[in-house]
């Protein structure tokens, strides 16, 4: 593996990680515990044991960008990024 390769696989793991304790921490304010040691593990949808029926979670991150979410009705998130030069492009036409 490239060591580009490899230290982009290590930033999206601690992105994971992250992603997990921000979740915990949201819960938390919400008086649910969710240990960090029950989640899925990385690579699977999030899901926690201890959440409890009718809670959702969700996750998204990218370029060091960290986004989470803990609703009562099913959620998606996801981080774009937009490139000014096609917005102009799109503008323009």
């Amino acid at each position: 593996m490239s060591s580009a390769k490899a230290r982009r696989r290590q930033q999206r793991e601690a992105e994971s990680h992250l992603a997990r304790l921000l979740l915990g921490e949201l819960a938390a304010a919400q008086g649910i515990a969710l240990p960090l040691a029950d989640w899925s593990p990385r690579g699977q949808a999030p899901h926690h044991p201890a959440l409890p029926a009718g809670f959702y979670v969700s996750i998204a991150h990218r370029h060091g960008h960290v986004l989470v979410g803990l609703a009562t009705v099913p959620l998606g998130l996801d981080l774009e990024y937009r490139n000014p030069d096609a917005c102009q492009a799109c503008w323009n036409l």
